[in-house]
């Protein structure tokens, strides 16, 4: 009898550390609306890495949640486009331009999945140390830098790195190759 009463504590303190150090290094998230649409959809639920951030600083083309500037009740969900003393810019397809996202003078390339700007012309002179431009993928539904400014380093909670809900959408966090036009 002593003998199962201390199998069972035993198993019951074991899944108590593991539940603990996990919430230590993940948290989990819910997509709310279409601004992450083609990569992400309303209702998805993710896994988001809290760590990562403490061993290498956030990259281009990675997907973070955090609370943005405005507000810090909200989290949001957006790609990491600009970096630290990048200057970033986009002329849109209604005011002439090509609606594409240009980082110090050249073309950011992106998948075909995300689509040229259409609703608005936006230039950042220079992204301020320990900030990050982000925008959606869905660029022309999306509440992101260019509605409200950068996103300090410090508002970050981490990395998208999968989904797990729906079981349809099961995956790795979709993670674009960024480069740079010649």
């Amino acid at each position: 009898m002593k003998q199962n009463l201390r199998w069972t504590l035993a198993t019951l303190l074991i899944a108590l550390a593991i539940f603990v150090v996990i919430g230590l290094l993940f948290q989990t998230a819910r997509v709310e609306g279409s601004s992450m649409e083609k990569s992400f959809y309303n209702g998805q639920y993710l896994v988001v890495n809290k760590v990562l951030y403490h061993f290498r600083s956030p990259d281009r083309g990675d997907v973070i949640i955090f609370h943005p500037p405005p507000s810090t009740d909200s989290v949001y969900i957006k790609r990491i486009i600009g970096l630290p003393s990048d200057h970033v810019s986009i002329v849109s397809i209604n005011d002439g331009g090509d609606g594409r996202v240009y980082i110090n003078g050249k073309l950011l390339e992106e998948p075909d999945c995300i689509p040229p700007v259409r609703t608005y012309s936006k230039e950042w002179n220079t992204v301020p140390q320990d900030c990050y431009l982000v925008l959606g993928d869905n660029r022309n539904s999306s509440d992101d830098s260019h509605v409200w400014g950068f996103v300090p380093s410090d508002s970050i909670i981490g990395e998208v790195w999968l989904c797990y809900w729906p079981p349809g959408e099961w995956g790795i966090s979709p993670d674009y190759a960024y480069s740079m036009a010649a």
